[in-house]
């Protein structure tokens, strides 16, 4: 590379820098790099059961606890799940939080995910799904995911689901 190439690059590199960070300027990834197919090509994509469910809310006890804003917003579906073992297909390399994010958009379901900081060592937290928020039922409520049954011990953003496997998000009350 010439001399006037690399300062090409090296002017796009601060450039990507300054509008977006490190992961901006290519220079790391926090996850798989995309595939670099079309989305028609099955290779690039994988399916998963997905399950979101807040059964749990809707118990007499849990429900009369349930904030009053909530309950009048009537956009909690009566059957308790937004999904029930439905087969989400998802690009190759989508975290956990990219197919909850991904089916939410397509149905316009509400989500409401506060954004994490690397540097003070928070990550990405759903908070809410379809209106129903951590706390509107009891202080100790709120959203959980499982993969194929277990409480994965890093954030959803830092999963990756595979073929096959069953990613549930639960709305618990203890």
């Amino acid at each position: 590379m010439n001399r006037a190439a690399r300062k090409i690059v090296s002017i796009a590199a601060a450039a990507a820098l300054a509008a977006g960070g490190i992961a901006a300027a290519g220079l790391i990834s926090r996850s798989p790099a995309p595939a670099e197919s079309s989305v028609t090509d099955s290779a690039a994509e994988f399916t998963v059961t997905l399950d979101i469910d807040f059964s749990e809310v809707l118990t007499e006890e849990n429900y009369a606890r349930l904030d009053p804003n909530v309950k009048s917003a009537a956009n909690l579906p009566e059957s308790g799940s937004f999904a029930h073992e439905l087969a989400y297909t998802a690009a190759e390399g989508a975290s956990a939080l990219d197919i909850l994010e991904g089916y939410c958009s397509e149905k316009g379901i509400t989500l409401d995910v506060r954004r994490g900081s690397e540097a003070l060592g928070m990550s990405d937290y759903v908070r809410g799904i379809g209106g129903l928020s951590e706390w509107d039922c009891t202080r100790n409520s709120g959203w959980i995911y499982l993969l194929d049954g277990v409480e994965p011990d890093l954030p959803m953003s830092e999963v990756f689901p595979k073929e096959g496997q069953r990613l549930e998000i639960r709305y618990i009350v203890y």
